[in-house]
Order: C-alpha cells, then sequence, then structure tokens
C-alpha cells in the first residue's frame, strides 16, 4: 500500500521524529548533563514515537547517562526499548554484544521511545563490522574501520491497530549500508503492517531507492545540523497516510550534529495483517 492509501476514520494522527544524538554532545562540543540535555531535546514535545541513534548508556564521556531514559522523561514517552550495537567503555575498547537487546551497563546504539505500548521489539545486528576499508580523505588514502551496527524493531499498540517500526544507523560505506538496509526492510516486512524503517541511514536518496521500494515519508537535507547538505536521515514506510504531505528536517537542536526529522502519518483504519 502506497502513502496517501490508508483511510482516515477519525484516529488521531502519529508523529514520528528520528534523530542521530550524536551521543548528547552539544553544539559547544561537550557533553550535555541530563537537564540540558531535556532541555536541548523540548523543542521535540508532542512527539509520539521518537527514534534515537548514537544513544550512550552508562558511558563515561557522557557522564554516565543513559540518555534514551533521560530524553523519554523529558518528552512524557513512556514505553522505551534501546539495542546495543556496541558494550562496554567506547574510549576504553568496546565489543559487539552477545545479545543486541539485552540490558547492558555500559552501551552505545539505538532506541525506540515511544507513547504507545509497546507489544513485542526485538533487536538485530547488522552484516558487517569492525571491517578496515580504504577511504580518501584530505588528498590521502587512510584505512578506517567500519563499527559494528544494529537495527532494533518494534510492534507498537496504536488505536488503528499493531504498527512496526525499526530504526538503525547504517555504516557510512555505502556498500555496506545498502545490504545493511535491505536486511532491515527483510526484518520489518515479516511483522504486522503498516511498516516504518527510519534513522540515519548513510546513503543519499538515489541509494535509498535503488536498495528497497518502501516510500520516502519524509524529504530534505539533515546533515550537518548547522547547515545542512545532505539527505542522509529517511523515514520510509508503506501503509501510511500523509495528512499533512510528506515530512521535514525540523530546526537544529542545541544538541547533535543532524537535524531531526519529523512526519505526520494516518493511522490505519483497519486491523493490520499478521505476522507472515
Amino acid at each position: 500500500m502506497s502513502p496517501g492509501s490508508a483511510e482516515d476514520d477519525g484516529v488521531a494522527p502519529m508523529r514520528l521524529v528520528t534523530l542521530n544524538l550524536q551521543h548528547g554532545l552539544g553544539t559547544g562540543g561537550g557533553a550535555l548533563d541530563a537537564d540540558a540535555l531535556a532541555a536541548a531535546v523540548a523543542p521535540l514535545a508532542g512527539t509520539h514515537v521518537l527514534a534515537l541513534q548514537e544513544v550512550d548508556r552508562g558511558q563515561v564521556r557522557s557522564g554516565g547517562l543513559d540518555q534514551a531514559a533521560v530524553v523519554a522523561a523529558a518528552l512524557g514517552l513512556p514505553h522505551v526499548r534501546q539495542a546495543a550495537a556496541l558494550v562496554g567503555n567506547v574510549r576504553a575498547g568496546v565489543v559487539r554484544p552477545d545479545r543486541a537487546g539485552a540490558e547492558h551497563p555500559e552501551s552505545y546504539g539505538v532506541a525506540l521511545l515511544s507513547a504507545f505500548p509497546v507489544l513485542a521489539s526485538f533487536a538485530q545486528p547488522l552484516p558487517g563490522g569492525w571491517v578496515r576499508w580504504p577511504r580518501r580523505r584530505a588528498g590521502r588514502w587512510r584505512v578506517a574501520i567500519d563499527e559494528p551496527r544494529v537495527a532494533l524493531a518494534a510492534v507498537l499498540d496504536v488505536a488503528g491497530g499493531p504498527v512496526s517500526i525499526a530504526t538503525t544507523h547504517l555504516s557510512t560505506f555505502p556498500a555496506t549500508a545498502t545490504g545493511q538496509l535491505r536486511r532491515v526492510v527483510r526484518l520489518v516486512r515479516g511483522m504486522p503492517g503498516p511498516r516504518l524503517v527510519c534513522g540515519d541511514l548513510n546513503l543519499r536518496t538515489p541509494s535509498v531507492r535503488l536498495a528497497t521500494d518502501l516510500a520516502p515519508l519524509a524529504r530534505g537535507d539533515t546533515y550537518p545540523s548547522w547547515a545542512p547538505t545532505r539527505e542522509i536521515d529517511h523515514v520510509l514506510g508503506e501503509g501510511w497516510a500523509l495528512p499533512e504531505g510528506p515530512g521535514a528536517p525540523l530546526p537544529a537542536l542545541d544538541v547533535a550534529d543532524h537535524r531531526p526529522v519529523a512526519v505526520t502519518l494516518g493511522l490505519p483504519s483497519a486491523p493490520a495483517r499478521g505476522y507472515r
């Protein structure tokens, strides 16, 4: 089902925002404490579902905060799920977790914050990680290391029936990111629809269109936040109406180097299909 095909039955629309949090770095370059982080995300008030990437939990560099919990409390989103791409102190050597969806006291990864109850959720490590790639920067070839990546998917209990959302932060190497995106789309298509895939995909729009037939539900450059020139944060989906038209980036926050992307979604009018 394409965007705009869901019927409007009077159910209030859902506002979704995706944001690469950059482990809570403020615009001044330092890590924000809990109060400053809560104030920085205050412009996102009214969001029903917030997908976060580059989220710290218990990290020394960010003051030991559980950043997803701080943001959730600030925005009144009671249902929180996290998935770790890395565990351990990120400044002292990290490892890929044995269980990406487990509770880790020190982690870095992605999160979903929701006003709606979570019926089910799971984390899926993505292919790639700790791979060395050549990269040309400042006229010189260097060897860069690609870190592990993870996807977090959840089924939410909304008024129009269950909906499925996956968030992820993909590789900075386009070939790897393309394969990872295809894996995430396959995962979410095994869940009840309507479906969404959102996050920092590190892919421009033409590459996203080659990788999947999910429809883009928002458009606009998001990176860097102070003068965006690249559209790499995306919201993709199927089975949704767009009562206010396509979503778009919001003004830069006092945290992170990406702009948040917001979209208002019309909820389904009939019970969603079950798992396939």
